[in-house]
């Protein structure tokens, strides 16, 4: 009876364990191409909150990992092999707290084989297609799926992808051509557009993939250069015309120009004010006259002078500027005269000249 008792006792404390740590909720699985996930929330969260997540399927057996985080990424379960992506799966989480648990929480159950009542049927994505359409007539191109994607390459020889085009027909592809190509005609004025879908066929077992929408006929790479080249000469082109009508166009040059800016106009031209033209002043030097035979005589070297210089047609002079005259006063104020004095020379040939003495 005491065995009895504590033993009652164990499975009540046990069973209020239990309870006391509050289970996850919202656990979803997600399914985007090749990549599952399962997650989940919590309400209370501790510091030591850990999360058991066990992976469960139809044909294998069942994997458990542990992780802190609200989620869980089962793709490397799934993929590999073809029996669990083939399965039937599902997911339950447990919330673990300093040794206790909560109940599990299980998820839907999910599967890539169409085949299979799973509440979640995952589809793959189609690969890139390529539409040509020449004087000939239209092909569809696509790599084939056992060979694009790396997870199906496991499968056996016997595996093929059945698909169908909208509009053209359907086909199928073996697992031995890298490349599925499909033959179609277009109605004439038709939008040249087609529509895929597919199924990878596996142990008698179907994997969906995702329907494409709109594939229309691809632009070869030199259309696209042709098209560049031509807006690049209609661009220089354009420019060109805009400088040539801008220096058309232009007003011709002020001629004040080149005055500042801050001078008054007033309304009237300006004119351009050359610098004074400084010409040069015939001076001849004699000595101070003392006697009229002084004067006699310089009159008559004048002449002589003069002589000699109309052989040869020119007059000889000493030519100084009016600013050396002024110089020359200012280094002779000590002369005995106070101003200049005018002597007329006679050059010959009734020409007199002016010279001063006394500078």
């Amino acid at each position: 009876m005491l065995l009895d008792g504590a033993f009652t006792v164990l499975l009540l404390i046990s069973g209020a364990s239990a309870v006391s740590v509050p289970p996850p909720t919202k656990v979803v699985v997600s399914c985007q191409n090749l990549k599952v996930t399962v997650s989940w929330e919590y309400s209370k969260p501790q510091p030591q909150t850990t999360f058991r997540v066990e992976v469960k399927g139809s044909t294998v057996n069942d994997e458990e990992e542990t992780t802190t985080d609200h989620q869980y990424d089962l793709s490397h379960f799934v993929w590999a092999s073809d029996e669990r992506y083939m399965g039937f799966n599902y997911v339950s989480v447990t919330a673990i707290q300093g040794g206790h648990r909560s109940v599990p929480v299980p998820s839907k159950t999910f599967s890539f084989s169409a085949h299979k009542t799973a509440d979640i049927i995952c589809k793959l994505n189609f690969p890139p297609v390529d539409l040509k359409v020449e004087d000939s007539g239209a092909k569809v191109m696509f790599r084939n799926p056992l060979h694009y994607y790396s997870e199906l390459k496991q499968a056996d020889n016997s595996a093929s992808f059945k698909f169908t085009v909208s509009p053209g027909g359907e086909g199928e592809c073996l697992r031995s051509q890298e490349i599925c190509v499909r033959e179609i005609e277009f109605p004439e004025g038709a939008e040249q557009c087609v529509n895929l879908t597919g199924s990878l066929i596996v142990d008698n077992q179907l994997v969906s993939f995702s329907e494409t929408h709109n594939i229309c006929r691809s632009i070869p790479p030199w259309v696209y250069v042709t098209v560049g080249i031509i807006l690049l000469l209609v661009l220089v082109v354009v420019l060109t015309v805009v400088s040539i009508f801008i220096c058309m166009t232009r007003p011709p040059e002020d001629e004040n120009s080149h005055l500042p800016k801050n001078l008054p106009n007033h309304g009237k031209p300006y004119y351009t004010v050359n610098p004074p033209h400084i010409s040069p002043v015939v001076v001849l030097t004699v000595n101070e006259p003392g006697t009229e035979e002084e004067a006699e005589h310089l009159t008559s070297e004048g002449q002589k002078t003069n002589d000699d210089d109309s052989s040869d047609g020119s007059v000889k002079t000493e030519c100084t500027s009016v600013d050396d005259e002024e110089e020359e006063k200012g280094e002779e104020s000590t002369s005995s005269y106070d101003r200049p004095q005018n002597l007329q020379v006679d050059m010959g040939d009734a020409e007199m000249v002016t010279g001063y003495s006394g500078c």
